[in-house]
Formats: structure tokens, sequence, C-alpha cells
């Protein structure tokens, strides 16, 4: 039974993490972090009897694997977490090791290739056989080629086609299975694709929250589902003509950038972001984040917040700890292919609107909100600023409840426009 930690962020996991490594030291462990400061600066000076060891830059694979071969605690990164194939696989099973995974990471990811290029592997390199690429082609360049990562994960049989159109990488979830604990630290986690990922393959978890002990420590207790918290007192949301922009569900997606017609509008919304930042807030370029989708940065950036762009799917980062002023351009839905094709496709209700909420607040904690300070924000998007407010008024009830499906009450939604 994995157990998931689910507390807001700043309530003490990571010190949770700490106090138990430091109460195990003969347990074997593995902690995954997406941040690599996180390793060389906390777990590994706070944790001295596990003597973990910090990955040679360019080795971490090859260490990673080294370390489980001596049956060492280990601790490393999600991207390189994110490579296990059968041979860590067939280590862990030799071992018994405790998983603390550091936040959820993409068991799951669209590869976004073009409709052309899929065509090209099918019809050139590879077979698909049980839903998976089957890769054939091997005089394919192991480096180097256009599709030569694709080739490396069809070749651990990690690469899903749908409707001969789509490929996915898909996390092997056998690997959670080796270990003798799993524990989970993250928020929201009814709204994650790892949980719809854990439903989808009938892996059972168990929610559970952090408490402390009033100075004697932290503990971990079962989870009472109340989500309320104090955000109103830490966010100052921006309620003005700027937002005229966003107004409409589907305002400020992925396909309303992409729209040709949008062209001058995005200019308007380079105006607005210019407009809170320097005129309204007269913010200095490192007080200040701002994220839009990657491909219409350039479209976006201007003089004087440039450098303050942060992609929106972004957890992987605390260098932004001191940023007060933070503009969130975006309004998220889940990729059709994941939502649709693969969950949908097998069963498995996806709650878009709390996924979309996660994603947000996992973003906006990438500033100075996560040590304590107020921040003043720009969403423009109604649907998420609406979002956003509900659950900062503490009207968002997630029950989770029944087969382990998070539900998220919420008011009718908004007309589409």
């Amino acid at each position: 039974m994995i157990k998931v930690i689910d507390s807001i962020m700043g309530s003490g996991k990571t010190e949770w993490a700490i106090q138990y490594m430091n109460e195990n030291p003969d347990k074997k462990i593995m902690y995954i972090t997406p941040y690599n400061n996180e390793i060389k600066d906390r777990i590994i000076p706070k944790c001295p009897a596990h003597n973990f060891r910090f990955a040679r830059e360019g080795h971490k694979v090859n260490d990673f694997k080294e370390m489980l071969v001596r049956g060492s605690s280990i601790v490393a990164t999600h991207e390189c977490f994110k490579r296990a194939d059968e041979e860590v696989e067939a280590l862990l099973e030799a071992n018994c090791y405790t998983l603390i995974l550091d936040e959820v990471f993409d068991v799951v990811i669209d590869l976004h290739m073009a409709k052309a290029d899929v065509s090209l592997v099918l019809e050139n390199f590879a077979k698909i056989e049980n839903n998976c690429l089957a890769w054939i082609d091997d005089e394919y360049p192991d480096e180097g080629g256009k599709f030569s990562d694709i080739k490396q994960m069809a070749k651990l049989n990690k690469v899903m086609v749908y409707n001969d159109t789509f490929f996915l990488w898909l996390f092997p979830v056998d690997i959670f299975k080796k270990f003798s604990e799993v524990y989970i630290m993250t928020y929201l986690f009814a709204g994650q694709v790892q949980k719809y990922y854990f439903d989808l393959n009938h892996v059972e978890y168990q929610y559970y929250k952090v408490v402390n002990d009033g100075g004697q420590g932290y503990t971990l207790i079962e989870h009472d589902f109340v989500t309320h918290n104090n955000l109103k007192e830490l966010i100052d949301i921006y309620d003005g003509n700027l937002n005229d922009i966003g107004r409409g569900y589907s305002k400020l997606s992925k396909s309303w950038y992409n729209n040709k017609r949008n062209k001058s509008l995005l200019k308007t919304l380079k105006n607005n972001i210019r407009n809170f930042f320097i005129h309204i807030n007269k913010a200095k370029s490192n007080e200040l984040i701002w994220t839009c989708f990657k491909d219409a940065e350039p479209k976006l950036k201007g003089d004087g917040y440039a450098k303050g762009f942060v992609e929106c799917n972004c957890r992987a980062t605390n260098k932004y700890g001191d940023r007060i002023y933070v503009a969130y351009c975006v309004n998220r839905f889940m990729r059709p292919v994941l939502k649709n094709n693969y969950f949908a496709g097998h069963g498995i209700e996806v709650n878009e609107d709390l996924w979309a909420l996660a994603e947000m607040l996992q973003l906006l904690w990438r500033s100075a909100i996560r040590n304590g300070k107020r921040i003043y924000l720009y969403i423009p998007s109604e649907r998420m600023r609406n979002l956003l407010l509900q659950f900062m008024d503490n009207e968002i009830d997630v029950d989770y409840t029944g087969n382990n499906f998070g539900r998220l009450n919420l008011p009718k939604p908004l007309e589409s426009a």
C-alpha cells in the first residue's frame, strides 16, 4: 500500500521525511526529489547516518545503478529516477528499499510528435505490438538521430501508440511494487496524473497528512480530508480591466495561443503583462516571475520582465523563492490524448479542474509564497482565476472517498466563449 502524504506546501512534509530517515538509520532509503540543490543543501547534510552521495554530473544514471548494486541509501532527482529500466527493477528486487518521492513526477508523457513524424517512424523504423512501439531498425543510431530518444524508449517498452497517431511514454508501474515501502509527498493528489495512472494500473494507496507535534517533531496521521487553507492572507489577486482578455471558459488555453486569429490579442496580453509589472506594481526584474506556454514566450517577453520567465509546468526549482510579483497567463487543460485516449479509454475519469488547480498551485509555489511572503498575482484567465478564488475561499471540497476517486465540487462552469 502506497502512502500518499497529501499536505499543503509548507506544512512540514520534507521535515517529516528528514526526521523519518534519521529515526531509521538502518533502512535503505531512496529519496527522489525534483531539486538538485535540495539534495546538496538539505537532504545530504541533514541525514548523515545514511551516507548519501551526490551523483557525478554526466554520470548520474550510472552512479545511481552503482549505489543500487552496493545496497547504499540513494538520493537522486526525478529525471534520474525516470530512467529506471529492467536492470534497476532487478536490482530493486534484490534489495529492500523504502522510496520517499518528493512530489509526483511525469509518469505518463505525451511525446508531442508531429503526425508526419509518427508515420515516418511506423513506416520505416518500428512497428506496433500490443499497442506498444517495437523498434525494428537496429542500425538506426542510438544517439544523434532525430528519433534516437524514441528508439531508446521503445527498446525499454516504454512507448505506447494510440490510433497510429500518438506516442505516449510510460513509466513502468512495476517499479513501485519493488519497494518495501513507498511514501509520496505532494498536495491535491486527487487531481494529479500520477493518481489516475495508479487507478488505471490498480495500484492501491492511502492518504495521510503531516502534523507538527508542538515542537516535538512531525507525525503522520490518516487524512481527515479537510483541505481548508489561509491563502487569502498571502495572495493579492489583481482585479481590473487587464483581465478582460481572459473572459470566457477557454480563453488563454493552448489552442487559444495557437489560433492565428489571436495574433493581435497576444500583443495586448504582452502590454498587459508589462503594465502589471512595470506601471501598476513598479516591480524590478529580480522581484517577478511570469509564465505562459513555452512556444509563446518569444511573443510575450518584454523589457523589464523577460528574464523572469518560468515554464508553466515547472516544479523543479526553488530559485524564485524571493519573487513577490507573479503573472500566470495560461488556462490549463489536460492534453486530449491523455484525458480521452489514455485515461477515459481505460475507464478512468479525470477531474480536469482539480488537475488545473493543482498545476497552478505548483507554479505559484515557485514564488515567495513558499517562504510565507505575500505575493501579487495577475491571472487573466477567468476560469483559472475563479478556481483559485474558490480555493482561497475554501469553497472547493475534495472528496477522496469512493474507490479513491477525488471529486471537485464547483459551481456551474463558465459558459464557453
